[in-house]
């Protein structure tokens, strides 16, 4: 089974992308968390170009990095990478704890420096969070997080059963923490100890910058609680939370083009 779900994943990932986020926007239609005024429709045309345009850009760079790597680097394993990686669990184990502390490491990076903090607005700037926005991503970000995810796997040498269910993971709770889904107020409480959940998520994307530069998690949320990054407000506040930016909140700066042009234009 893990076999077929390696060989097939390049499929199972856009299939699972593009189905889980049709699967959530129905959900969201059912058991909607935040009511929505805009016209979303053109929104989400808009997400899901720009989410194709950057996994195009994922691909391509992928390959390159890994040519590159393979190059320079005759990645001879090391005794403990061996041992470790010859179980599935422990090295999935492995790899998950690194590139959860990686990410959780990059996502911070790209909030305090300036340059990054303009690519990263493209996602931050979405005023009404759904199973869209968590792919809505600049190329030239998801280039960057590419190569960094990408090195740390190979040099992780972890077998492709491990690296395929940790991006499987991955991609449907991003999706599941971005979506505008009501969870009730006490399983809410007891998932957010063990994955991110909307509500969790959504104050991440507050227009606050105090909460902004909170709840940084991918997948769980034990290094923000860790490292003192974790914040929450009142399960009902959440109906009256502000969300995207303080400025780029028009409709018209959610079209493709404008996303594109986004990190070089100043804010009005």
């Amino acid at each position: 089974m893990l076999e077929y779900i390696a060989q097939h994943f390049q499929n199972l990932y856009y299939t699972t992308l593009y189905g889980g986020v049709v699967l959530f926007l129905m959900l969201e239609h059912l058991l909607p968390r935040i009511h929505h005024n805009e016209i979303f429709y053109v929104r989400w045309f808009n997400n899901i170009l720009l989410s194709a345009i950057g996994f195009y850009f994922s691909w391509l760079v992928t390959a390159y990095t890994a040519d590159y790597l393979y190059s320079v680097q005759s990645f001879t394993p090391s005794f403990i990478l061996t041992t470790i990686n010859s179980y599935f669990i422990s090295a999935f184990a492995l790899l998950f704890v690194a590139m959860e502390l990686t990410s959780y490491i990059q996502h911070r990076v790209f909030h305090h420096y300036k340059l990054l903090w303009k690519l990263h607005t493209v996602h931050h700037s979405d005023t009404e969070i759904d199973a869209t926005t968590s792919h809505r991503h600049h190329p030239i970000e998801v280039a960057l997080a590419t190569v960094i995810l990408t090195s740390l796997y190979l040099l992780l040498q972890s077998p492709p059963e491990a690296f395929v269910c940790y991006f499987m993971l991955r991609l449907v709770v991003s999706i599941f923490s971005h979506s505008n889904v009501r969870v009730p107020e006490k399983l809410d409480r007891v998932l957010r100890w063990v994955i991110i959940t909307p509500d969790f998520h959504r104050l991440h994307h507050a227009s606050d910058r105090k909460y902004t530069d909170s709840n940084f998690g991918t997948i769980t949320p034990w290094l923000d609680h860790l490292f003192g990054t974790a914040t929450k407000i009142p399960y009902a506040s959440q109906d009256n939370l502000e969300t995207g930016l303080g400025y780029f909140r028009a409709p018209k700066d959610s079209r493709l083009d404008n996303l594109l042009l986004l990190p070089w234009r100043k804010a009005k």
